[in-house]
């Protein structure tokens, strides 16, 4: 539930689809802050993911180099 943000009542719009395109594209415009928000939240879960594979890819590239140098 969205609320508007000049009368605090509910929105009332119905986002049709299962993907977020959409409803984003409303937040974008009716509910900047909300949209805001939203964003901020994204980039943030983004950027953990990223470094979450850079690390693994690290680790894996480590764990190769150790087992190629112990069966050589």
């Amino acid at each position: 539930m969205v609320l508007d943000d000049k009368t605090n009542k509910e929105c009332g719009v119905l986002v049709a689809g299962k993907n977020p395109t959409n409803l984003k594209a409303h937040l974008a415009r009716h509910h900047q802050q909300i949209y805001s928000e939203l964003k901020d939240e994204e980039t943030t879960a983004k950027a953990a993911k990223r470094k979450r594979e850079d690390d693994g890819g690290m680790l894996s590239t480590i764990f190769y180099s150790c087992c190629k140098t112990s069966i050589c």
